[in-house]
This record gives C-alpha cells, structure tokens and sequence, in this order.
C-alpha cells in the first residue's frame, strides 16, 4: 500500500470524465462529482494487481452477472 512499485498490489481507477455530470470539474472537485454527484457510469477503467478488469466502463463478466442478477430478481418477485 502506499507506491506502485514491484511487489505491491496498485489498484488504479480512471474516471469516465466524459460523463456529463463530471464534464468541468477538475482535482477535489471531480471526485465529489463522481461520488455524491448526478453521475450514470463515473468509473471508465479499473486495472488491479496489473491486470484490467474494467476497460471502456464494461466488465468482461458483466453479461453473467446481469443475466444472474435477473433470474434471481424473477424468483423473489414471483
């Protein structure tokens, strides 16, 4: 923690700054936006460990997940 150096695990967030509600906000001001703000989709990339789990704001599982999520929510609301 604290360093993107070998041997530590770096956990980068791109903001999606091309989100409206994130558009002219820059330094403290962007994260509030992306935290507390109007914001739709506020995260663009995340890469842990050196690897990318989010590129382009899309998880490469996130189909499954979607399709998971809906058949569960079609259960309890039976």
């Amino acid at each position: 923690v604290g360093a993107i150096a070998p041997q530590y695990r770096a956990v980068l967030v791109v903001l999606n700054t091309d989100d409206v509600a994130l558009v002219e906000h820059r330094g403290v001001s962007l994260l509030d936006a992306a935290i507390f703000g109007p914001v739709r989709q506020p995260v663009r990339d995340v890469m842990v460990g050196g690897s990318w789990k989010i590129r382009d704001g899309h998880h490469d599982g996130e189909q499954d997940a979607l399709a998971g999520y809906r058949a569960t929510l079609r259960q309890l609301l039976q």
